[in-house]
């Protein structure tokens, strides 16, 4: 089964959390920020991170964090 990004808008970014636990014994969280500023339109988010990861599921959150 693929692993899954979620996106969803940071204080300051666009953030990913990444469901494949080699990323959070990697680097200590499973969450990380994107290049992407707030003011990037969450379709081009997705686009461009489904690009970067062709194996992963790639989705946007819901308002309220899940998606």
């Amino acid at each position: 089964m693929p692993h899954e990004i979620i996106l969803s808008q940071g204080p300051d970014s666009w953030l990913a959390t990444f469901t494949d636990p080699a990323i959070k014994e990697a680097l200590g969280t499973d969450t990380l920020p994107c290049a992407f500023t707030n003011q990037a339109p969450g379709e081009r988010v997705l686009c461009e991170i489904q690009k970067l990861n062709p194996t992963a599921t790639v989705s946007l959150a819901t308002a309220g964090g899940a998606r």
